[in-house]
């Protein structure tokens, strides 16, 4: 006699029968997912909560998965903290790279002031 579950991971309810189903004890997973993808979603996802995996190995291997499911809170925290990309820090502040051009274009400047100065002391 079949139950209906609840997927522990998007929450979609289906059908299960551990003793109806044709491939009862390869198919085990049923007991708490709707999908094989569901069911290797919430694992890379543990393996990273328990310190398993890197984010960006997790984040690799959930890229292969169908991703077109609405997760539920649990889950959900995990997945958007693996699969945001992080910014790469600048490595110098921008302020410090303002400067820096401010005082290549004064240079400039001031080099061009003196070379015009200069051919009007020519000319004259």
């Amino acid at each position: 006699m079949s139950k209906i579950k609840t997927c522990i991971v998007c929450g979609k309810k289906y059908e299960y029968c551990g003793h109806c189903d044709k491939g009862g004890q390869e198919n085990r997973w049923k007991t708490n997912y709707c999908s094989e993808n569901c069911r290797d979603i919430f694992n890379v996802i543990s393996r990273y909560v328990n310190n398993h995996i890197s984010k960006e190995d997790a984040r690799n291997e959930l890229i292969d998965k169908d991703l077109n499911i609405n997760a539920k809170d649990s889950i959900a925290k995990y997945f958007e903290e693996i699969m945001i990309c992080e910014q790469p820090e600048i490595e110098e502040p921008i302020e410090e790279i303002l400067n820096e051009t401010e005082d290549k274009i004064t240079s400039q400047v001031e080099i061009e002031s003196k070379s015009k100065r200069r051919r009007r002391r020519i000319k004259e």
